[in-house]
């Protein structure tokens, strides 16, 4: 389990969870000429002037689309639990496209005959942010420290030994 101030570590890497999370639609698309396939569109973490989460894409080998995520009611939260995905799958929600002056609402299932192809919705998944910090010069930084230490114990104990030998010195006849 990782997050914001608990990460994971591969390779010297240290991976965290960001507060950065939206939603992503998933679509297939089926060219008119051509083998179709499946893609996701990332939409932003946060709407704009009152809309929901809202983004451009073009299609492979098709149109330009405007997309948003029109949620008409989010979940509730568990009683004692967390909704898992941002509750992607329990939210009541469409897709809100626009090709040039055209508008068109898609559920999850629903397909859209377009210029160059067709469009189906299939499902609202979500993503999520991460930070992924590298520090090469940790090793350097600790091996540093640790001359240090080893330099300040050798000087503190030649002094501890040499007024050792002093104090013995001149207490003897």
């Amino acid at each position: 389990e990782i997050g914001d101030d608990r990460p994971l570590i591969l390779g010297g890497y240290r991976i965290y969870a960001s507060s950065r999370r939206g939603f992503s639609p998933l679509f297939h698309w089926q060219p008119a000429a051509g083998e179709g396939g499946f893609g996701t569109v990332q939409l932003p973490d946060s709407g704009i002037e009152g809309l929901g989460p809202v983004t451009n894409w073009h299609l492979p080998g098709g149109p330009e689309l405007w997309v948003m995520l029109n949620i008409e009611a989010a979940p509730a939260t568990p009683v004692g639990g967390q909704r898992s995905g941002l509750g992607a799958l329990e939210i009541r929600h469409h897709l809100v496209l626009r090709q040039g002056d055209q508008r068109f609402e898609l559920r999850p299932g629903e397909s859209l005959d377009l210029s160059g192809g067709q469009l189906r919705y299939e499902r609202l998944d979500t993503w999520m942010g991460y930070r992924i910090i590298y520090d090469p010069t940790e090793p350097w930084l600790i091996a540093t420290i640790g001359v240090g230490i080893a330099t300040l114990l050798w000087f503190y104990a030649r002094l501890f030994w040499r007024s050792g030998e002093r104090a013995l010195l001149q207490d003897k006849p």
